[in-house]
């Protein structure tokens, strides 16, 4: 799995391209990475080198004492700060590389994405549930021989899509519900040896909603309870999400978004015998749910859980009830992959260009050595 670090944490990853050969081979030596993140005196990219890369600048005849600025790769795989853990994911396993910077829109390093390193960062003993219990009925063919957290998006699971980004932001307790096919889920995260993450499995023996495993985890957290869709794909920044729960006092607080859809007639507004206003095919807003909820611990004084229930059984007997239910505002990257058409949309943005045209097409110019 991957760790997201920042700065400081992500500085022994960056040198600037000023230093010698020898700086960089021991910077690579010393990381573990296999490579380094090249900068200029900005902190903007500009390329990385992989110890592959210092391998063949000696043997080219290159002294060591010379600057790395001719060795670098410029064209390198990086994602953007807006883009979801999922692509880095996605890019890692399809790419094999070790380590991957996170860019802003200007090309500053604001992180960085590593894999196989025990680093000092914090986590969070939030629990988190993962719904994967769903027959993925709208996915037709695609679910017939296996469960619909296991389709994939370039290579990357939708199941490690979703851990991969809660793990990313620290944490590190899953429950994990399953039904259909749950058996093949089970396998294929027990066979993922996750080091240092702990994953038990919820078996469901009929489906029991978006809510129903809630009820089962009742011994199992003390303060907050953080619950995923197993087919979603965001950049949602759970620890925040997780804090404004906390500093709200909600019992339930779900991540909203907006959802814009175009009326395709005009609409009428009426009066019993006068029409007082036409609107030409207008765009209605509406605030919805993105399927990632915070749940406090104090819902089991005020929910009977048993049975099968959904989310919006739950959210709809609390607001009755006059209990607290908070939205979280979000307008980041999100991805519901519900039919075959979104997975292959999905499929497509992943899909990773070179640095210069993803700059390019954001208008940007890129510094060639």
């Amino acid at each position: 799995m991957l760790e997201r670090v920042f700065p400081p944490y992500a500085r022994p990853y960056v040198l600037t391209q000023d230093v010698s050969l020898a700086d960089a081979l021991s910077a690579i030596e010393s990381n573990g990475l296999g490579g380094v993140i090249i900068s200029d005196s900005t902190n903007r990219a500009v390329g990385t080198l992989t110890d592959g890369d210092v391998r063949r600048a000696i043997l080219s005849g290159k002294i060591l004492s010379g600057p790395i600025s001719g060795i670098r790769c410029s064209d390198f795989f990086y994602v953007l700060e807006s883009e979801p853990p999922a692509k880095a994911y996605s890019i890692v396993k399809t790419e094999k590389v070790s380590f991957l910077p996170i860019l802003d829109e200007n090309k500053s390093i604001v992180g960085a994405y590593v894999r196989g390193k025990e680093l000092v960062r914090t986590t969070s003993d939030t629990p988190v549930l993962i719904m994967a219990g769903g027959r993925g009925s709208r996915m037709g063919n695609l679910t017939l021989d296996r469960p619909k957290p296991l389709l994939e998006v370039n290579g990357l699971s939708l199941i490690d899509a979703v851990m991969g980004t809660a793990i990313a932001s620290g944490y590190r307790n899953f429950f994990v519900s399953i039904n259909y096919m749950g058996h093949q889920i089970e396998k294929h995260i027990r066979d993922s040896n996750l080091e240092g993450i702990s994953v038990d499995f919820i078996r469901e023996d009929s489906p029991m909603g978006t809510a129903g495993a809630v009820g089962m985890l009742r011994e199992e957290f003390d303060k907050t309870l953080l619950v995923m869709n197993a087919d979603i794909i965001h950049n949602v920044d759970l620890a925040d999400f997780v804090v404004s729960h906390e500093g709200e006092g909600a019992d339930l607080s779900i991540v909203a978004m907006e959802y814009q859809h175009q009326v395709p007639f005009g609409v009428l507004e009426v009066t019993p015998n006068r029409i007082t206003e036409i609107r030409e095919k207008p765009t209605i807003t509406e605030w919805v749910s993105a399927g990632i909820y915070a749940i406090s611990h104090s819902v089991f004084e005020y929910f009977p859980f048993g049975g099968y229930c959904d989310m919006t059984d739950l959210a709809e007997h609390l607001v009755k009830n006059s209990k607290s239910v908070a939205p979280y505002f979000f307008e980041g990257y999100w991805r519901d992959l519900g039919n075959p058409q979104a997975l292959e949309e999905v499929s497509q943005e992943f899909q990773q260009d070179s640095l210069e045209q993803f700059l390019e097409n954001a208008n940007l110019a890129i510094e060639r050595s």
